[in-house]
């Protein structure tokens, strides 16, 4: 059986091998790539550790077998009239929300702006929540951004912009000698070997097709030929185009 745990700055907050004192309610994990993700559960007001989390410092984890799957902070809690606690936590890569860019111009590769981004967000920010450029496989290496921005924006939106929205890849946060860093990737380098089974691990299935992603005719269009026509698939479809 896979082995759960939760952490609350190192020490533990629910396990299901600690006592009644130690349990929580309805917790419950979402991750997603490019997502900050979230943790969110109910502790009972005799939990020992009811009063250990402080909001906006704390650090939350999420083991799994051992393995850290989830790292991030204390957003918020609400109490309710029986001094139940509902917790909600997100993912450090909202730490990216927290420092603001500014307008600039850009010349450079996209791992030197990664890394002028990430010096102005580590500059506004404690260090707990400070990041190191790490690998970046995402694009080539010879690819130049020429960029002006006159806007603002939180940095987790302003690389997104800029990177993922043009050449799509993965955001990774890793840790690596006490460091943590930020890498953009083309690809992640394992997948899981989980076997996904409804009533065991898939606990809940929703099946919805939506009429405004169906269309009946497609016609691709591609760009201007030596001609000065818009190039379509007919040569290739038969003579029609789509």
């Amino acid at each position: 059986a896979v082995m759960y745990q939760i952490k609350v700055d190192g020490q533990v907050l629910w396990s299901p091998a600690l006592s009644d004192a130690y349990r929580i309610i309805s917790p419950s994990l979402s991750l997603e790539v490019n997502k900050a993700g979230s943790l969110t559960f109910t502790m009972l007001p005799g939990h020992a550790m009811y009063n250990a989390i402080q909001k906006m410092k704390s650090i939350i984890t999420v083991e799994q077998d051992g393995e850290e799957i989830f790292r991030g902070r204390a957003l918020d809690e609400t109490t309710d009239f029986y001094n139940q606690k509902q917790v909600y936590c997100e993912g450090e890569l909202a730490y990216l929300l927290d420092s603001l860019q500014r307008p600039y111009e850009f010349e450079g590769s996209v791992a030197d702006f990664m890394r002028l981004m990430i010096k102005n967000h580590n500059e506004q920010v404690e260090e707990e929540k400070q990041f190191t450029v790490g690998n970046v496989t995402a694009v080539e290496d010879d690819v130049e951004l020429a960029l002006e921005n006159i806007g603002y924006s939180d940095t987790l939106m302003a690389l997104e912009s800029v990177l993922l929205d043009a050449y799509e890849g993965y955001f990774r946060i890793r840790y690596e000698g006490g460091v943590r860093y930020l890498d953009y990737l083309y690809a992640y380098e394992e997948n899981s070997a989980q076997i996904i089974q409804f009533g065991v691990n898939m606990l809940d299935l929703d099946n919805q097709i939506d009429a405004k992603e169906i269309f009946t005719v497609l016609v691709p269009l591609g760009g201007i030929n030596d001609d000065g026509e818009t190039i379509t698939i007919e040569s290739v479809n038969e003579g029609l185009d789509y």
